[in-house]
């Protein structure tokens, strides 16, 4: 999915409610949400998942991660959100009117301020009568076709039929049933064990990140990553002062002589600076 090109259906019937399938050469996948039941479906390998969520996760008001009543959000609290979001690292500007999906569309462009990220911008398109992001496209430095780019073809406002969201494997598959932890404590505001609302403790070491805003660096510690267990990471990589480098037009990662691993969408010259800190 983090490579070449995909095309998907998306239907959305309400906050806990929705459907992505990605269409592949002959095969389909899906993932299908109804309330606190998920379901996801490979048909090329006839498996399904089916999982079930706690009871506290099954919304989201529209200050909690969802968009409100109408499901979006209107153009000035879509700018507005993202100014507060990107802070001082970031220069936000309007740029031309375009047509996505045959709907016309202004763009919100953001630069980052600093010359030590690949990322040259990242460009939105809000549709002018709903405030609807109907693309998004991230350009890396001194390139003008995007390296990603998420956008509708095509986009019908009206309800889903409900049976979308009514999935029932088909005979033969292959079903696994999975739970979601529960996680307890009195009611808290994102840390661990903190109740409903609280995140799940890290199963893992935990990232250091050195800097901030676009060219932050996370470092992970040794041992994290097994580079004998990742044999396409050696043959990816390209030896460089301090370990060896696999780098794309938006990301660069290095695995340092010591085993850390240092990943961030800057260059090369920016993850060494961080190695030695």
């Amino acid at each position: 999915m983090l490579t070449g090109s995909h095309t998907g259906r998306v239907y959305v019937g309400g906050p806990d409610t929705a459907r992505l399938q990605v269409m592949d050469a002959l095969a389909e996948r899906d993932v299908v949400r109804h309330g606190t039941d998920v379901w996801l479906y490979d048909s090329r390998e006839n498996a399904a998942t089916h999982l079930t969520l706690p009871a506290e996760n099954g919304t989201a008001g529209p200050h909690e991660g969802g968009t409100g009543a109408a499901g979006t959000a209107s153009p000035d609290q879509l700018a507005d959100r993202i100014v507060r979001e990107v802070g001082p690292t970031t220069t936000l500007a309007v740029g031309k009117d375009v047509e996505v999906a045959g709907r016309p569309a202004y763009q919100l462009v953001l630069t980052p301020k600093t010359a030590d990220t690949l990322v040259g911008s990242v460009e939105i398109a809000v549709d002018g009568a709903t405030g609807l992001p109907l693309r998004l496209a991230v350009l890396a430095r001194d390139h003008a076709k995007p390296a990603f780019e998420a956008a509708f073809t095509a986009l019908d406002l009206g309800a889903p039929d409900a049976a979308r969201f009514a999935f029932t494997p088909p005979p033969g598959a292959k079903v696994t049933e999975k739970a979601v932890p529960q996680h307890d404590g009195a009611a808290g505001t994102g840390t661990p064990g903190g109740g409903p609302q609280a995140r799940p403790q890290a199963s893992g070491p935990e990232p250091t990140i050195v800097g901030s805003g676009w060219d932050a660096v996370a470092v992970l510690p040794a041992g994290t990553v097994d580079p004998a267990a990742v044999p396409m990471l050696q043959q990816a990589s390209q030896p460089v002062a301090g370990g060896r480098v696999v780098s794309s037009r938006l990301v660069t990662a290095m695995l340092a002589d010591d085993g850390r691993v240092l990943v961030g969408a800057v260059p090369l010259e920016r993850l060494q600076a961080a190695a030695g800190k």
